[in-house]
């Protein structure tokens, strides 16, 4: 979190509501993702535009991110699955293994949102390590139905609102006092982008570019110029 603070800090115009979120325990896991996803699309080489927290007249984006390259602009959404015990989260229903992951209601919040530029969503899907390659691989099977699902009845009569959708996972939080093999706490990302968008998506593949950003992130600099 410090360093995501520092990216932002460094890049962009800060907002004050997301640092008194950080201080709520409510909603500090909601701020904690944006911070990341924020984090992500700085290294990935974007500069960010905050959106109008005050305007409550319309749903907006978490923020506008722009390519000083090539001038394109895409809206980002960021959501994160909360879950009992996690992040301070006190309701809700304890998750087990072998459970859905329960990632339906924040996709389709996200998918409510009406843009006029490119939209991505981001979404912290917030598990554990996976016990096995297998369970793994339904984690995905699971993601990758989800949004089908949503495409084929959830939007018979438009386009897909969203461009791409990139689910992240880091397990990091579930082990704060246990040490545990790197290899268990590693970070993992899972992108699909969508065929039929409303709005066309840009020609460059931007939900890799951010989401290889993501790992790029959590390196944080030995030293800091």
């Amino acid at each position: 979190m410090s360093y995501d603070l520092f990216t932002i800090r460094n890049n962009a115009t800060l907002t004050k509501t997301i640092l008194k979120r950080l201080r709520i325990i409510d909603q500090f896991q909601g701020a904690l993702y944006e911070l990341c996803v924020t984090a992500s699309i700085i290294a990935a080489g974007f500069t960010i535009e905050f959106e109008n927290e005050k305007d409550n007249t319309t749903d907006h984006p978490e923020f506008i991110a722009t390519d000083p390259a090539t001038g394109v602009r895409f809206a980002v959404e960021a959501k994160s699955r909360h879950r009992p015990g996690i992040h301070g989260q006190r309701n809700g229903k304890q998750w087990v293994p072998g459970e859905s992951i329960g990632i339906v209601r924040a996709l389709h919040d996200a998918l409510t949102l009406k843009t006029k530029i490119p939209y991505y969503i981001f979404i912290d899907v917030n598990l554990p390590p996976p016990s096995s390659d297998t369970e793994y691989q339904s984690w995905l099977r699971e993601l990758q139905a989800t949004v089908e699902d949503c495409d084929n009845h959830g939007f018979k009569t438009e386009r897909f609102p969203a461009n791409g959708i990139v689910f992240t996972n880091d397990p990091t939080h579930y082990f704060l006092k246990d040490f545990v093999h790197p290899v268990r706490t590693a970070l993992w990302y899972y992108k699909i982008g969508l065929a039929t968008p409303a709005i066309p998506s840009p020609h460059e593949d931007i939900v890799s570019r951010v989401a290889n950003a993501f790992f790029q992130r959590s390196n944080v600099p030995e030293t800091i110029p």
